[in-house]
């Protein structure tokens, strides 16, 4: 097989930090941050692995997916390994990836909702 680590892209860290490039998502509760506190985002990361069919129409569109992702900064790659495969006669392609998030750690103060959007009474603005 081959492969390689390619993809990375160093110094992600705090949201003061350097960031990866793209968009990385928020997971869970929001922060209530104030001035002064301290307290950072953290950035945490899911592993993911995954054999690829290139000749599935389905598997190819997963791949693409997540390759796009890569690119655009919303996932880093792991690793990626190509072989053919003689008893299938196709392209197999191992990943691994990183899914990335920013998530509130623990101890800090979530922030509430306003009450007309708990109560479900204020409209989305769109």
């Amino acid at each position: 097989m081959q492969g390689g680590n390619g993809g990375m892209t160093p110094g992600a860290g705090s949201m003061n930090g350097p960031r990866p490039w793209g968009t990385v998502p928020w997971r869970g509760p929001k922060m209530d941050r104030r001035e002064g506190d301290g307290v950072e985002p953290m950035l945490v990361y899911d592993t993911r692995v995954q054999v690829f069919d290139l000749t599935d129409p389905v598997g190819l569109e997963k791949y693409q997916e997540v390759s796009n992702k890569i690119a655009n900064g919303e996932y880093r790659m792991g690793r990626e390994e190509i072989e053919f495969s003689k008893e299938k006669g196709t392209w197999l392609v191992m990943m691994r990836w990183y899914e990335m998030y920013y998530e509130a750690p623990k101890g800090a103060r979530v922030a509430e909702e306003p009450q007309e959007r708990k109560n479900g009474t204020k409209k989305n603005s769109w």
